[in-house]
């Protein structure tokens, strides 16, 4: 599995914002008529859906469209019901940091819950779990 490419002003393949697949990209520079608009477009090759960039200077450019998040993808093996938390942390972070934060702890909650503990209390979950190995078995050092 290749690792997660963020989307980047005309580069030629990244992981498209709407499908995100990684994928090759068609860049196209948008206008009217014969005036110059500082708009371009990249097509998923993938999905075909697109997404829309303005240009601020010479060779850099920022999405405008759709809203992105640069915070990661979760890992594939984590159970569904702790990823719906995790990508909605993901999509509120640069709106609501603290919001994020709260469904990042939430995700924990839940994923101690699926290791075994009891889910009552968040820190003696964890301190339980690491008392059982868990950063041992993570980390070659101690935590």
């Amino acid at each position: 599995m290749k690792e997660y490419s963020p989307p980047e002003f005309e580069k030629k393949a990244f992981n498209c914002p709407h499908c995100e697949a990684y994928s090759y990209m068609k860049w196209a520079h948008l206008s009217v008529g014969n005036y110059y608009v500082p708009l371009w477009q990249a097509t998923c090759s993938c999905c075909e859906e697109k997404s829309y960039w303005i240009q601020i200077v010479e060779d850099e450019a920022v999405i405008i469209s759709p809203k992105i998040s640069t915070a990661p993808l979760p890992n594939p093996d984590m159970p569904d019901t702790i990823q719906k938390d995790f990508n909605e942390a993901r999509n509120i972070v640069d709106v609501s940091p603290r919001a994020a934060a709260a469904l990042l702890r939430l995700a924990i909650q839940k994923l101690c819950v699926e290791l075994g503990e009891k889910g009552k209390n968040i820190n003696e979950d964890i301190k339980a779990l690491v008392a059982n190995g868990l950063c041992q078995d993570m980390f070659a050092i101690s935590c």
